[in-house]
């Protein structure tokens, strides 16, 4: 984005440097959604908090699987994966 909403209106984010976005093109899977949101904050149509709720709305379903799959592994778990052992090849 911009410093000021009018200047974001008037001159649109500058996406190659943007952090929103460049998250989203590695989390946002659909990538015609991606395409239309870069066209509309590109163009100033669309506000940095607007590309902020769709990146929220992007990373906390994995946030939350992945702290739920965390919370799983036991300190039986972290053993028996951090053992030594021969490799198979």
């Amino acid at each position: 984005g911009q410093e000021t909403l009018e200047q974001h209106r008037a001159l649109g984010a500058n996406i190659e440097v943007d952090v929103a976005y460049q998250y989203l093109k590695f989390f946002l899977e659909d990538d015609e959604e991606l395409a239309r949101i870069g066209v509309e904050y590109a163009a100033g149509r669309m506000t940095t908090g607007e590309v902020k709720k769709v990146l929220i709305d992007t990373v906390t379903p994995m946030v939350l699987e992945h702290q739920a799959r965390r919370a799983e592994v036991t300190d039986e778990i972290l053993a028996r994966f951090m053992e030594v052992r021969a490799l198979t090849f």
